[in-house]
């Protein structure tokens, strides 16, 4: 691969291939459902995918890639610019000469091959209900479809399907076209949206984390500061979109980063084809953009995709981060499969019906430009402006990522400032890295197995090596069964005789390849058994003068005991470096926490009547009893409790305090935060049930009373809270317990 994978995506692949293995094992067509958000590299992990698949050596396939529309082609271009080698041929099915050979790649898209002729054309030779397509019609040059599929399985190659954007391909046609004439031996389903349960799926949070998409996306932000009755809907839509265009420019500038924000201006319509109604809705917002903001066709700011209606000089390059266009007019055309990263405003001028239109257009708006965040955080939001009447979400599971709703900091009371709050994002790729670290950890390792040292000759070294056990055999042999007769499973003893072979370099290095790979199994096989081939082959070259790979890979498989022992305290003394490198190369930031001035939220939570709630209107979910009920009983019926605030978690605006767990620093981001009329502070986070007494409640518990003690100036109490009987207990030692008895805990 070209590209570096990131974590989520390598964690990916790995569960593709070995699904894939898994079920190619058994008879008959098998299917996988493989779903990720729009903007999380799709793409990508399906090129890696193929490429580990070749590597595996998991059989002799051939590849059907499949779309709607020319999404295909897009997708055979990524491949060509992400395949690390050219052992991929890709084609057309133009290209395709008599059949499909191992490792080729057949690109087409659904319309291409399932379009029937409605009339008979006698110049086409095609009668009415014939395919359109002449590579799906039987021909002079036997060149089509159905018998470059023959010719491919009749040389016992398997066939896997990959169906891209898979929502929008199911119909009785395609299925006929797939059971009949591909025949894959499995089938790979690969959307955003899929209609059916997905085996493989990427949570929204991985690619967010990993800087690829934007945090959130923001609906109508700013609308309810609005005197929405001083212009038309769509007047005010363009308005604020256009507004919010000019303070993204301001942003990127301040970053010094050249690149200029699209806005994305979607048309009604249900059809491709424009209508007269539709057309009039075109030229009034064509006539705004023109006479309030000097944006036209002409100075090539405004584009126009439309199915008979296309700018295609500006559309060409429009791509491009430094592109003059400012404004993309369009109805449905870019709603599934285009990417332009410096789209970030969506305006809307309709309810849309269709749910999964609705998510991929909004995906055209989720990608960040550099797939990084920046440090100014307008620019890592997406941001919609509609005069919709209401918005339904609710079949989208990330329902969450749409922030609807908006809530301000009251202004009567005084904020407060809690400083060394810390934010961390781990990086980890679970593998031997680096490689050189490692390296001289595999070193010290088989130095102090045979009780050697860096400074000694080779010749003590060797003699050292052979006092430890380690043999030289000239020749390497495996075990091969004998032959045995079975009458009957009852008459079988379960004895097998075996005998040994001597094997030739291809076999030796198949044996060598697969214990490596049985020892780095605990790691990412991929990124690291080639460091692990690495580290032995230098070890044996530098200490003992052995260079042969072939004579190197005898002795270690000739002596896997002492090897297996060497190579596992090799991997117990990386631990340490690599967590040191991975907490190294975190993105950790501490900064003084601040009540924020506003906050936005997801339809996931609800208005509450929350009078002491410090943000107006109270925006409250109920993600555990434990928390509501203490918002309910306790926090709101206090009359010492001037305000308090619900803390958000895994942004750098909320709350986070440091802790050790699993050999790793997380961050712990407390529930609530009050403000006591008497001008304490205090920091609980009520727990539910088991959560209580669950290791990492401690270790959090003690964190928390840390950061309480180490900043006594600040007037700070607060701990882990729990409900019993009609009241709550708080935990404030600086040791946390919870045992039956409920020792240390005290009444609030």
């Amino acid at each position: 691969m070209k590209v570096a994978l990131k974590p989520y995506q390598t964690e990916t692949v790995e569960k593709l291939v070995w699904l894939t293995e898994t079920l190619l094992s058994i008879w008959g067509e098998q299917e996988i459902v493989f779903k990720a958000p729009t903007g999380s590299g799709k793409t990508v992990m399906m090129t890696a995918f193929l490429e580990r698949l070749r590597e595996e050596e998991l059989g002799d396939f051939a590849f059907v890639w499949v779309s709607v529309n020319n999404l295909h082609m897009q997708s055979k271009k990524s491949l060509e610019r992400n395949f690390s080698e050219w052992h991929f041929r890709l084609y057309e099915l133009a290209d395709v000469r008599d059949k499909l050979r191992k490792n080729d790649i057949l690109f087409f898209n659904w319309q291409s091959v399932t379009k029937k002729a409605r009339v008979a054309n006698a110049d086409k030779d095609r009668e009415s209900g014939d395919y359109t397509n002449i590579f799906m019609r039987e021909n002079e040059s036997d060149r089509n479809l159905p018998i470059f599929i023959t010719n491919t399985l009749e040389e016992g190659r398997k066939i896997i399907l990959i169906i891209d954007e898979s929502q929008l391909y199911l119909s009785d046609e395609t299925e006929r076209l797939i059971a009949s004439v591909i025949k894959p031996a499995l089938r790979i389903e690969v959307s955003a949206t899929p209609k059916k349960n997905a085996q493989i799926k990427v949570e929204l949070k991985d690619p967010i984390d990993a800087e690829m998409i934007k945090k959130d996306v923001v609906i109508n932000e700013g609308f309810g500061e609005l005197n929405l009755l001083s212009s038309t809907g769509d007047e005010i839509v363009i308005e604020q979109g256009l507004a919010k265009r000019a303070e993204l420019v301001e942003a990127y500038r301040s970053e010094g980063i050249a690149i200029n924000p699209l806005v994305l201006i979607q048309i009604p319509g249900e059809n491709a084809k424009t209508n007269a109604l539709e057309e009039r809705e075109i030229e009034k917002v064509e006539r705004i953009l023109r006479e309030k903001y000097g944006i036209t066709r002409e100075n090539k700011r405004l584009a126009v995709w439309l199915s008979e209606d296309k700018t295609t000089d500006v559309l060409e390059y429009i791509q491009a981060f430094d592109s003059p266009v400012d404004v993309l007019i369009f109805k449905q055309a870019i709603a599934t499969g285009w990417d332009c990263p410096r789209a970030s405003i969506l305006l809307m001028f309709r309810e849309i019906k269709s749910i999964t239109f609705e998510i991929q257009t909004v995906g055209r708006i989720m990608r960040m430009p550099e797939l990084r965040h920046y440090s100014n955080e307008v620019l890592n939001r997406g941001y919609v402006y509609t005069n919709f009447g209401e918005i339904n979400i609710e079949r989208w599971e990330a329902k969450e990522y749409i922030k609807a709703h908006f809530a301000d900091r009251k202004t009567q009371f005084k904020n407060i400032t809690l400083p060394n709050s810390v934010y961390r994002k781990r990086i980890d790729q679970n593998d031997l890295s680096p490689k050189e670290v490692y390296r001289q950890t595999f070193y010290d390792a088989i130095l102090r197995e045979i009780g050697g040292t860096r400074e000694e000759m080779v010749h003590s070294l060797k003699e050292k090596l052979l006092e430890r056990g380690v043999r030289f055999d000239k020749q390497f042999k495996v075990e091969i069964l004998l032959e045995k007769t079975i009458i009957g499973a009852d008459e079988w003893d379960g004895m097998i005789q075996k005998g040994q072979t001597k094997v030739n370099e291809d076999i030796l290095q198949g044996c060598f390849d697969r214990y490596i790979k049985k020892l780095v199994s605990g790691y990412n096989k991929s990124r690291s058994w080639e460091t692990l081939v690495d580290a032995l082959y230098a070890a044996f070259y530098n200490f003992f003068w052995i260079m042969e790979a072939g004579e190197i890979q005898k002795i270690v498989l000739t002596n896997t005991d002492i090897f297996d022992y060497i190579i596992q305290k090799s991997f117990e003394a990386f631990e340490a470096k690599r967590v040191a490198n991975i907490e190294a190369k975190e993105d950790r930031k501490v900064y003084d926490f601040h009540i924020p001035e506003y906050d936005s939220y997801s339809d996931k939570y609800e208005i509450r009547p929350y009078e002491k709630c410090v943000m107006n209107p109270c925006y409250f979910r109920d993600e555990s009893k434990g928390e509501t009920r203490f918002a309910t009983e306790y926090l709101e019926k206090n009359p010492e409790i001037e305000w308090w605030y619900k803390n958000g978690v895994s942004k750098v605006t909320y709350f986070g305090i440091e802790y050790d767990y699993e050999w790793r620093k997380r961050v712990f981001y407390p529930d609530f935060i009050v403000q006591f009329k008497n001008g304490k502070i205090g920091i609980y986070d009520p727990k539910d049930g088991n959560t209580a007494s669950s290791l990492e409640t401690r270790f959090k518990a003690e964190a928390l009373q840390r950061y309480i003690s180490e900043n006594k100036k600040l007037n700070l109490l607060g701990g882990i809270v729990i409900h019993q009987g009609q009241g709550f207990l708080l935990n404030s030692n600086e040791e946390y317990s919870l045992t039956e008895s409920l020792s240390g805990w005290i009444k609030l």
